[in-house]
């Protein structure tokens, strides 16, 4: 309960753009070492608002300790990859259009991935790859 209270209120210092704030509730949960599907989302919410910092490199690092942190054995249900998705659709196109030298392709890394996260995945990077012009590559990842 305690952990889910200071999530909520990162979302909400996220919210008001508080983003020193946010990142610290944020931390207070993951320090707390709860289990990973809560890792997974903690760390997608930080990559937003890494994001929403332009702070390009944390977000991608977060989105991608994110998406190691997703568990082996199962899948995940609609509820829970919400946010990894979500975070993946914002990540993956800033840092296509602005440090593609960053982009990680995780779906050999992430055989158990949802299936909306990997055709989020590969849709975000079809749209982003082609708004900075690469259309074979972009049309590859279609």
């Amino acid at each position: 309960l305690r952990n889910a209270c200071r999530e909520g209120l990162a979302d909400l210092e996220a919210k008001s753009d508080n983003f020193v704030e946010s990142q610290n509730y944020y931390q207070q949960v993951q320090t707390a070492a709860p289990d990973s599907i809560t890792q997974v989302r903690v760390n997608a919410k930080r990559a937003d608002v890494y994001l929403q910092q332009n702070d390009i490199f944390n977000a991608a690092n977060s989105l991608d300790q994110a998406l190691t942190q997703v568990p082996r054995n199962r899948q995940l249900s609609k509820e829970e990859s919400k946010d990894l998705i979500a975070a993946n659709r914002n990540v993956r196109s800033a840092v296509i259009k602005k440090a593609p030298k960053l982009d990680n392709d995780f779906v050999e890394a992430l055989p158990t991935a949802p299936v909306s996260l990997v055709t989020s995945d590969n849709f975000t990077r079809f749209q982003a790859t082609r708004e900075v012009g690469k259309r074979a590559e972009a049309e590859d990842k279609l």
